[in-house]
């Protein structure tokens, strides 16, 4: 929440004998308020761009690809518990537990994370036409996708372990 400069914000009365006379105790209140606003602000556009795409998928992804699992064992954690497969370049020191692909690799350095990471995302935009071409082969038009995809999303659900013990 922004509060305008030219806005007013609704202060309790205050005593001015226990301030001592001074009046500058709604002008603190006030700064606070757009010092602490500000910082909200900052955090919402900061989880946007890092958070942002994972509110738009539509479903659960087909693998996560993971460049230091040290770093990264919250997400490695999470992915096993959704029964995500796990892609990692591993280097010596790390842990690969609960890596279902290990690739052995220097994680420390920008030139094989940028090598590695250019090499999977070649493969997956061949992978995405590879069944593109498949489905439009096969005829199925984007409402039977979608209807397919929701009808396997329903089944995750129904099958959900964890909702049937809440019940």
């Amino acid at each position: 929440m922004v509060v305008p400069k030219d806005r007013e914000v609704f202060l309790p009365p205050h005593n001015e004998n226990a301030t001592c006379g001074v009046k500058s105790r709604p002008k603190l209140f006030l700064s606070h308020v757009r010092l602490r606003s500000s910082k909200i602000e900052k955090d919402v556009i900061k989880l946007e761009k890092n958070l942002g795409g994972i509110k738009d998928m539509r479903k659960l992804p087909g693998a996560i690809f993971v460049v230091d699992p040290n770093n990264e064992r919250i997400a490695i954690r999470e992915a096993n518990t959704l029964g995500i497969p796990v892609i990692a370049v591993t280097d010596t020191n790390c842990d690969p537990e609960g890596v279902d692909y290990v690739v052995p690799g220097n994680d420390d350095a920008i030139k094989s994370i940028v090598l590695f990471t250019s090499y999977f995302s070649n493969s997956v935009v061949e992978g995405g036409s590879v069944a593109a071409s498949k489905s439009k082969k096969s005829g199925q038009t984007k409402v039977e996708r979608d209807a397919a995809l929701e009808k396997e999303i329903i089944s995750k659900y129904e099958n959900d372990i964890d909702l049937k013990e809440e019940e």
